[in-house]
């Protein structure tokens, strides 16, 4: 089955994610294709490697919510969808952890810092999902006193990103130092180190790379719903 070709690889690590997550259920599972979706996000997780399966695989997302789809080329059949945004998976794979010394702390954000990760991750002085993270206890931040510097965070799907540095402490390590440390929350709570990353990002993909991430080979299109029109 799938799941046997699917197991830890970067350009995959997000369906194998979804697909054990409790809070998940395989809709469709053949060897060349795999359709998830995650109940609590929502949103379905689409890989299918043989066109012929293409109609089995639709005929399981039978309501408008987003769709991570695997195969670029397979836009076209969601003519329900449109693309906005295109990203590339990352996991660590190595035996030891890296450590590296931040000149600033770094501690969890909590709800009394949303304003800040707000204006620092979206430029706005409330975001619904930044604030929606710190809530999970998912995000940490740099402080120079008690300035956010920068931060980091859990995805919903258990992949890192939310990653920004303010732009006058750039080039200080801030970056590396909290992508480090969210490593190390992510393998003490026994969870893959996974980071999922827009394509045009070359900031991120260096920092990971001097990490020694994996990088995967193809792209992850997300797709929303569209509006409907009367």
């Amino acid at each position: 089955m799938i799941c046997l070709k699917l197991l830890k690889c970067a350009d995959h690590a997000d369906l194998m994610l979804a697909k054990n997550r409790k809070h998940s259920k395989v809709l469709y599972e053949s060897e060349h294709s795999l359709v998830v979706l995650d109940e609590r996000m929502p949103c379905f997780f689409v890989s299918c490697t043989d066109a012929s399966e293409i109609v089995q695989v639709i005929s399981c997302i039978n309501y408008p919510v987003t769709i991570a789809l695997h195969q670029k080329e397979l836009i076209p059949y969601f003519s329900q969808w449109t693309a906005y945004l295109e990203c590339v998976n990352l996991i660590y794979l190595q035996d030891e952890l890296p450590q590296i010394e931040c000149a600033y702390p770094i501690r969890q954000l909590t709800p009394s810092d949303v304003k800040q990760a707000s204006l620092l991750y979206r430029k706005m002085e409330y975001n619904e999902y930044v604030a929606h993270c710190i809530e999970r206890n998912a995000c940490y931040g740099a402080f120079d006193g008690d300035v956010l510097v920068g931060m980091i965070g859990e995805h919903d799907e258990e992949i890192m990103g939310l990653l920004e540095v303010h732009p006058d402490y750039r080039r200080r390590q801030i970056g590396l130092s909290l992508l480090v440390h969210m490593m190390h929350v992510q393998h003490d709570a026994g969870k893959w180190i996974v980071s999922q990353i827009k394509t045009d990002n070359t900031v991120s993909f260096s920092l990971h790379e001097k990490l020694e991430f994996q990088k995967g080979k193809e792209t992850i299109t997300w797709l929303r719903a569209r509006k409907r029109t009367l």
